[in-house]
């Protein structure tokens, strides 16, 4: 306290969760629960969504991936943790809140074919480039 601080602010790092929160793990997870949730019906509600993930059970893989779960945790963070407050900015007067990754992006048939190139190479997304893309 009372030093000046020369460093670039931008660069810093951000505090993205605080583990000492008043919520409890249930609480946390039941939040999770509704945020997936929300992410399903906000991909049944967005017509790019429904030609990607024609299914109910596709939509709700997609929902569960980790974009929505660190959108929600960053939610509750920005919120202080107020399960109310979260709740209204993943449901705002607009609508549902949707939060796509790159793979919600690549049509049924690429995917298949990705995992097919797993299957054959593993990991080696050099290979799989090389081979499959």
């Amino acid at each position: 306290p009372g030093e000046s601080d020369n460093r670039n602010q931008q660069k810093m790092e951000m505090k993205v969760w605080d583990p000492d929160n008043p919520l409890t793990d249930r609480q946390i997870d039941q939040f999770l629960v509704v945020a997936r949730a929300v992410g399903t019906f906000a991909r049944a509600l967005d017509c790019s969504s429904s030609i990607r993930q024609p299914s109910l059970h596709m939509s709700a893989a997609a929902a569960s991936r980790d974009i929505t779960l660190f959108h929600a945790m960053d939610t509750l963070q920005r919120n202080g943790y107020d399960l109310a407050k979260a709740m209204s900015t993943l449901v705002p007067q607009g609508g549902p809140v949707l939060c796509r990754d790159e793979m919600e992006e690549w049509s049924a048939s690429e995917a298949m074919l990705f995992e097919e190139a797993l299957e054959k190479y593993g990991k080696d997304f050099n290979d799989i480039r090389q081979d499959f893309v």
